[in-house]
């Protein structure tokens, strides 16, 4: 039914290896980030395709460890209503993901700037993204793996959130590492 595991070892060492150069240099990186989302009221968190893993995920990091109001949702469905609410009290992460969807994000992500929001790029090419929008760029052959990637900028960034405001994120105040209520 799919491809053997063996033979997207090479699949699996690329990954790695963006992974690994992501954190060797990864405040630089993330610096522009914080500064842009550091007092922001709500964080949106777009994607398509396999990304909306990393949205989805992303948005239940930045609740959990940074207290932040967030949402995960698809690229298609916040053109149909959540463009509305864009403003300059709210940050918009926007995951690039896969080659063929990328331009729609790409586009979506410039018009969210026009209309006033805070914009930043996880993902795909740093030279395919608008110069003014801050970019955590990488890329990977195999779109299935980008959310492996994608997600580690969104826990840093919940991280540096927290820290800023002189939290550690080390447990839960209000639930347990398990839930046992439903």
């Amino acid at each position: 039914v799919g491809t053997p595991v063996r033979e997207r070892e090479g699949d699996f060492e690329q990954t790695i290896a963006v992974l690994k150069s992501f954190l060797a240099g990864w405040r630089p990186a993330l610096k522009p980030l914080v500064e842009l989302f550091r007092d922001c009221a709500y964080l949106s968190l777009i994607a398509r395709g396999p990304s909306l893993a990393s949205a989805l995920e992303g948005a239940l990091v930045l609740k959990e460890s940074a207290r932040r109001p967030a949402e995960a949702i698809s690229g298609g469905q916040f053109r149909h209503g959540a463009l509305e609410l864009v403003s300059e009290r709210y940050g918009y992460i926007l995951f690039s993901g896969e080659e063929q969807t990328r331009p729609l994000i790409r586009s979506l992500g410039r018009d969210i700037v026009r209309y006033g929001g805070r914009v930043a790029f996880i993902g795909g090419e740093g030279s395919d993204a608008p110069e003014s929008i801050p970019t955590v760029a990488f890329q990977v052959s195999n779109p299935y793996l980008m959310p492996v990637l994608e997600i580690v900028p969104v826990q840093l960034l919940a991280w540096s959130l927290a820290n800023l405001e002189g939290r550690t994120i080390s447990g839960f105040e209000k639930i347990s590492k398990v839930i046992r209520n439903e």
